[in-house]
């Protein structure tokens, strides 16, 4: 298997966190310091944010995190499309479709780009002109208060993704 095979996964199970976990013990199995990156996030991401181990481990996940290519981090992050006004908007950054520059994804609803940022700052300053994603995961327990604040910055709508059910056929 590959990078983009196991990314391929983590996409195609995005309510899941097994396939992040191989992924990261075939990272390990490499020498790969991006393995302890995923764990950590699927850990925290099960966890409390007022939990003592929550608050114990964020600051290691935040250290990591600035290590990690960006590149990479859009592709695995869960990172929601921060200020789209269409109603249809997918709002997961990774469920619109890829571009040659994997930091920008076209969203065929609105047929505009959408560029990722890790951080809301940057996001924030983008997202007069821009279609901008921001990743939930570096800031989990902040998300809400993230969204409240991009609001306040750009006077632009930002709204959480929509979770559907999937239903099985009949």
């Amino acid at each position: 298997m590959t990078d983009a095979d196991f990314i391929t996964e983590i996409h195609a199970n995005e309510h899941d966190d097994t396939p992040r976990l191989v992924y990261a013990d075939w990272l390990e199995d490499k020498g790969d310091p991006r393995a302890e990156y995923l764990r950590l996030e699927c850990e925290l991401a099960s966890l409390n944010p007022d939990d003592a181990l929550w608050q114990e481990q964020y600051p290691r996940l935040l250290q990591l995190r600035e290590k990690m290519p960006e590149t990479w981090l859009a592709d695995v992050g869960r990172a929601v499309v921060a200020n789209c006004e269409e109603v249809r908007c997918p709002r997961l950054f990774k469920s619109l479709r890829a571009t040659h520059t994997p930091r920008i994804r076209m969203c065929d609803v609105c047929a505009r780009p959408v560029q990722y940022y890790a951080q809301l700052p940057e996001a924030a300053a983008q997202s007069e002109a821009n279609m901008v994603a921001i990743d939930k995961a570096s800031l989990p327990h902040e998300f809400r208060q993230a969204i409240d604040r991009f609001r306040r910055i750009t006077g632009r709508s930002a709204r959480e993704p929509r979770v559907l059910e999937r239903r099985e056929p009949s």
